[in-house]
């Protein structure tokens, strides 16, 4: 089922899209938050889903994935640091993490969370909840 918002001053339409995952008793919920298209030119986009900065990368192989872009240390915005490779790097004091597991490389640092993607057609949809390790 989909379900959209309508258009509002300062608001963002988006669509939900329900479908249940293999235990029948949790419902996953997925938000549209972006079309293939946008990463013709950009390796990631970056939104703000339920007070959390998420970002959405793509990979030379065509793949889509998710992570939170807030570094550990001091909650700093990570996609304003530098990515080379699958390592995304603080700007402010150097911590690197590895985008696809969300491990941070260079310091003992619980991992960034990651969320689920589901792509439809041009649409890629984000799971509000992330991924349990």
């Amino acid at each position: 089922m989909v379900t959209r918002f309508g258009n509002l001053p300062g608001l963002v339409v988006c669509e939900l899209l329900f479908t249940y995952t293999k235990e029948p008793e949790r419902l996953m919920d997925y938000i549209k938050v972006a079309s293939r298209g946008e990463f013709d030119s950009a390796r990631f986009k970056r939104m703000r889903i339920l007070a959390r900065n998420i970002a959405i990368f793509k990979d030379d192989n065509d793949s889509f994935f998710a992570i939170e872009v807030n570094c550990k240390h001091q909650n700093a915005d990570l996609t304003a640091g530098t990515l080379d490779g699958d390592l995304l790097t603080c700007p402010r004091h150097g911590w690197t993490y590895d985008i696809r597991t969300g491990a941070c490389v260079n310091y003992d640092s619980a991992p960034l969370r990651r969320f689920d993607l589901k792509i439809e057609g041009d649409d890629i949809y984000i799971s509000i909840h992330p991924v349990e390790a």
